[in-house]
């Protein structure tokens, strides 16, 4: 979606590389973090939260974190940026 005003908002991205260059499996891994602070909609279908959603980045299969959306010092948060750092997951903020 294209908007006349420049995009700011800060977005952590998580690859499903690790810092030595080898894949990060299970291939599933973003789509089960994000559901983990999605909620059910009123048709029963999942949905992810506005601030946390899988995503691909140049053909990289990634978790996208809108850091102004979610409270830094959430447990959800955390519990994200600890699966990162425990699976030595690259990460960098566009």
């Amino acid at each position: 979606m294209k908007t006349d005003t420049p995009d700011t908002q800060a977005r952590l991205i998580i690859e499903s590389i690790r810092e030595n260059g080898s894949k990060f499996r299970p291939s599933d891994w973003a789509e089960r973090l994000s559901a983990s602070t999605a909620q059910f909609g009123p048709d029963k279908k999942l949905r992810y939260a506005s601030g946390v959603y899988p995503g691909m980045i140049n053909n990289c299969k990634c978790l996208i974190v809108e850091t102004a959306s979610i409270d830094q010092q959430s447990m959800a948060y955390q519990r994200i940026i600890e699966f990162a750092r425990t699976n030595n997951l690259r990460m960098y903020t566009i």
